[in-house]
């Protein structure tokens, strides 16, 4: 019998007859509607902006009680009640703020490398291989000394060697890292007596080849972010995230005539649309480029 009564309440009401008869609504619609109409206005109290903000935030501004209260705003503009002051507040959608990435030029990054070995050749091997291999931080974990190309590099240590990278779903791909950081580490293991001059190439090759040990032993992807934004910052004045190495490798590499394809590749990237997402070439510069290919 109280049931009868409500939905008889319910049907006499001019804004759940409104909802019926004027927006064509589904009764499931309607009754979710006209429960949140009866606890709104239950009260009887003034609609101000605020009563409508703590309204929809009290029931975790969920699209249901939005649409119910853009649908009676609706009702009462129709039947000339004066709400246009009134909105619904923007619901936040829970994504962060994009970080604007910034681009470095050469001396920037050399000034920040200089630094970084100063302070320790874990802190310069860091940097180098984040910026030349253009990898993500969690890429540098797994890296073993054997996951560099010695056979390749000991035939002309002159020129960048070759370093096999693991990266997102355990895919691996190679990138190129300059030979000043390799000399380095070399010189490390020739003070640590991991290797000695007495060597032949075959026997150095084999013995570099065979060392499973981690380059970065105990850390982690939080630690290179700080070892990065710590150096940067006391070097040049700005605080470099790491990912903003990888970016500035990667427009460097489309700069200098390597095409977004290959930039896909070495960055480790499903979609040249998202290697495109990297680069910080201009229009004017894109231009330039199409100036130079049609009056070759």
């Amino acid at each position: 019998m109280a049931n009868q009564i409500e939905t008889k309440e319910k049907e006499n009401d001019p804004y759940v007859r409104w909802l019926s008869e004027v927006r064509g609504l589904s009764q499931t619609t309607i009754d979710l509607y006209a429960l949140y109409y009866k606890h709104f206005s239950k009260n009887g109290e003034e609609i101000t902006q605020k009563k409508i903000n703590v309204f929809i935030a009290q029931r975790k501004n969920n699209s249901v009680v939005r649409g119910f209260m853009r649908s009676f705003l609706d009702f009462l503009k129709e039947n000339n009640f004066d709400v246009e002051a009134f909105v619904i507040p923007k619901r936040k959608t829970g994504k962060k703020k994009q970080k604007i990435i910034r681009d470095f030029s050469s001396d920037q990054i050399k000034k920040v490398r200089v630094y970084s070995y100063d302070q320790s050749l874990r802190d310069g091997l860091l940097i180098d291989l984040v910026y030349y291999g253009a990898l993500r931080r969690v890429e540098l974990l797994p890296i073993k000394i054997n996951s560099f190309d010695w056979s390749t590099y000991f035939e002309d240590p002159s020129k960048f060697c070759k370093l096999l990278i693991t990266g997102k779903g355990k895919k691996q791909r190679e990138v190129l890292i300059h030979p000043d950081p390799i000399k380095k580490l070399l010189d490390y293991y020739l003070q640590n007596k991991v290797i000695n001059v007495e060597m032949s190439k075959d026997v150095l090759i084999n013995t570099l080849t065979s060392n499973n040990s981690q380059l970065f032993k105990g850390i982690y992807s939080r630690k290179v972010w700080q070892i990065i934004n710590r150096n940067s910052k006391r070097s040049i004045g700005i605080a470099i995230r790491p990912h903003e190495l990888r970016h500035t490798r990667a427009t460097e590499l489309e700069k200098s005539g390597a095409s977004i394809r290959s930039v896909q590749h070495y960055l480790g990237h499903s979609s040249p649309q998202i290697t495109e997402i990297y680069l910080h070439t201009t229009q004017t510069q894109s231009l330039q480029k199409m100036m130079d290919v049609v009056n070759d």
